[in-house]
């Protein structure tokens, strides 16, 4: 699957692709959550879409999202006044439609919800932790390439 840029004509490609992905996904609210964020990002124009292209955890919903799920999560701690955070943002973005339908990515907003921080013990921002059937796999500190995120979630949602 190629990974479709944010730039130019592909961008339109793109956003044609999502209103399409939105009406065929009516009965996963996941999934037609996360494209419908796409769409009204894409809308509001701009190079990086940013923090609303992901759906936002909670308290409250953390858990059913994440330990609760059938689908691996990847959770997204991380603050808007980052800026090592916004660098990741686009990678993040990019993995919304990659891995759509095989893992949810989740923003957790540090700044609104620093219990979640420490729930997890994070030191620092931007941190990615990964769930897969009921618990917690995997967490991926500070800034990475993308393939090597990528071959860290793969190695994670591919594990029978």
């Amino acid at each position: 699957m190629t990974i479709i840029s944010y730039t130019g004509y592909k961008h339109d490609v793109f956003y044609i692709i999502l209103c399409n992905f939105y009406n065929l996904h009516s009965e996963d609210n996941n999934i037609r959550n996360a494209a419908a964020n796409l769409i009204k990002a894409r809308e509001a124009g701009g190079e990086s879409m940013g923090y609303e292209t992901f759906q936002r955890l909670t308290i409250e919903n953390f858990d059913a999202c994440t330990f609760d799920s059938d689908t691996p999560s990847l959770v997204f701690f991380a603050a808007e006044r980052c800026n090592i955070c916004k660098e990741l943002l686009p990678i993040m973005e990019d993995f919304v439609e990659y891995y759509a339908g095989r893992l949810n990515i989740y923003y957790v907003d540090v700044d609104k919800y620093a219990e979640l921080h420490r729930r997890f013990q994070l030191r620092g921002i931007p941190q990615l932790l990964i769930f897969k059937e009921n618990e917690f796999k995997d967490r991926i500190g500070g800034l990475h390439e993308k393939e090597e995120i990528m071959e860290t979630i793969d190695s994670i949602i591919n594990k029978n």
